[in-house]
């Protein structure tokens, strides 16, 4: 097991110019049965004086211009897992209290129970069921239900429905179907209907998350409807400037060495694994891997278009921490042309005579017989 404490000191100033300080200690304790397969954790016991202020507390008190408000004495929270290998099946048991030095305590019970199992050709469904109690500071209480259920469907795709009742009238249902097959990119889609002792309402979302050469972009949706819509566009990476060119990128810290490609104006050369692709001017930049060590930077020949060609598509470099590196890769681009050649006189050149682009030095192909 583990045991861990600590003390904590407040000082605040309350408004009309109050000064109060305080401690507050704190204990915690987990143990792990292996033999059973349970896990005991006796979590956060903490005790507080009168006079010791949380930053919720504070805050509580400067807006209500230091009037009362619920301050807190002791806390804990006992928790007891158990795993039944045999039955797939796993519970968890929970009890939690928090008292106040100017009012009642708040006590929380909760219950779940979880198995993964099989329903004919349907493999690796999981379902769990959780009842919970809430007994709030005044006597006021709540009884809750969430009972959800997970169904595979197909290659890395998955339907869930939850669902979730209270003894004040509140269901809550929701219906979702998530899709991760690719691992560039994965969606869901959702549909949910809540009713309250007040009313009802429905809602729909969706959205999207794309890992591209470029970095990531996502996008979401949501909508009540008669109640308001919402629509999320976002994209997190790197721009990389240099006197050569720029390009976007995916997400590199600020010290990470990044190396710069330039292809020379042909776009669309993939580089390590897709993670990088040049831009319309042949420009892309990837990773550089680790400061100060060799690393191979390497052209997705497999993946290149089919009108595209590199003669070189390997690059070891050893960059410094937080460096830019570039390095120019000689690129072609253009459609692969069979025929004859003859020369001025008729005759054909000599066989393995080499074609050679005025433009780039690069030699285009070799000729065979008969020109």
């Amino acid at each position: 097991g583990a045991l861990s404490a600590d003390v904590t000191r407040s000082d605040a100033r309350l408004p009309h110019g109050q000064k109060q300080s305080g401690y507050s200690y704190r204990i915690n304790y987990a143990k792990t049965f292996d033999k059973t397969g349970s896990t005991l954790a006796f979590v956060g016991y903490r005790f507080s004086d009168r006079h010791f202020l949380s930053m919720p507390e504070y805050l509580q008190r400067r807006a209500t211009d230091g009037g009362d408000a619920w301050h807190e004495k002791q806390s804990y929270t006992v928790t007891y897992s158990q795993s039944v290998p045999v039955l797939n099946m796993s519970a968890a048991l929970s009890v939690s209290r928090l008292n106040y030095w100017n009012a009642q305590s708040n006590n929380n019970y909760m219950l779940s129970l979880n198995k993964v199992f099989s329903l004919g050709d349907l493999q690796g469904l999981s379902a769990s069921v959780s009842f919970a109690r809430n007994q709030y500071t005044g006597g006021g209480s709540q009884n809750q239900v969430y009972a959800t259920i997970s169904i595979p469907w197909g290659d890395s795709r998955q339907v869930s429905y939850s669902v979730q009742k209270d003894n004040r009238g509140g269901l809550q249902q929701n219906v979702n179907y998530s899709d991760f097959h690719n691992p560039d990119t994965t969606w869901n889609i959702s549909a949910g209907h809540n009713r309250y002792d007040t009313g009802s309402n429905s809602s729909f979302s969706g959205s999207v998350q794309s890992r591209l050469p470029w970095g990531q972009a996502a996008a979401d949706a949501t909508l009540q409807p008669g109640q308001y819509r919402s629509l999320g566009l976002s994209w997190y990476g790197s721009v990389t400037a240099t006197a050569h060119g720029a390009a976007f990128s995916q997400s590199m810290a600020g010290n990470e060495p990044r190396m710069m490609i330039d292809t020379g104006d042909v776009a669309g050369v993939p580089v390590n694994g897709n993670s990088g692709v040049t831009n319309r001017f042949g420009v892309g930049v990837v990773s550089a891997g680790s400061s100060y060590r060799r690393s191979d930077i390497s052209v997705d020949v497999a993946s290149l278009p089919e009108d595209v060609d590199v003669s070189s598509s390997v690059i070891s470099q050893v960059l410094t921490e937080g460096a830019v590196g570039y390095r120019k890769i000689d690129a072609s681009q253009g459609e692969q042309v069979l025929g004859h050649i003859r020369l001025a006189d008729g005759a054909s050149p000599p066989f393995g005579s080499l074609v050679v682009s005025g433009k780039t030095g690069r030699t285009a192909g070799m000729v065979g017989d008969d020109g």
